[in-house]
């Protein structure tokens, strides 16, 4: 069955805060704001990109499936969200040189440099996500990364 990638629907709203409370995350805005990736009927990852100033994008928001883990469904959406992030935020523009932006949490920082993002100082993330780490009391455990991937 083929995938597809789509911004989501209100009907897609509970499947959504499920898949993000899973992953301690929440919708982040408006659920027609955010996209999922599907294959049928069936959702098997979800996320929100915004566009913070005319060449930078910000990776708010991602989450799979837990049993769709590990198969390429994770790789796949991000691959399209980086390859053209202006399609997947509301009333964006397009730009020839970009960089997308992101916070990794515990583990995932390898799973977004196998994606093509490198590893950078939370000062240079957009405001307000250069400070969304600090003086959070799971920072320790959460071993959170800030992140950006350069697109052409």
């Amino acid at each position: 069955m083929e995938l597809l990638v789509s911004f989501a629907e209100a009907k897609e709203k509970e499947t959504l805060n499920r898949l993000f409370s899973e992953s301690d995350m929440c919708l982040a805005g408006e659920v027609e704001d955010h996209v999922v990736l599907k294959e049928g009927d069936s959702v098997l990852a979800g996320a929100r990109l915004v566009q913070m100033d005319e060449t930078l994008f910000h990776l708010m928001v991602f989450a799979v499936e837990k049993e769709k883990r590990a198969n390429g469904a994770g790789r796949y959406l991000l691959e399209q969200l980086t390859k053209s992030p202006w399609a997947y935020c509301r009333e964006a523009t397009a730009a020839s040189d970009y960089t997308v932006t992101t916070v990794a949490r515990g583990g995932a920082a390898s799973f977004y440099q196998k994606c093509g993002f490198r590893k950078i100082p939370f000062s240079e993330l957009p405001e307000p996500f250069a400070e969304q780490c600090v003086g959070c009391p799971e920072q320790e455990t959460c071993k959170s990364m800030a992140m950006a991937f350069t697109g052409q």
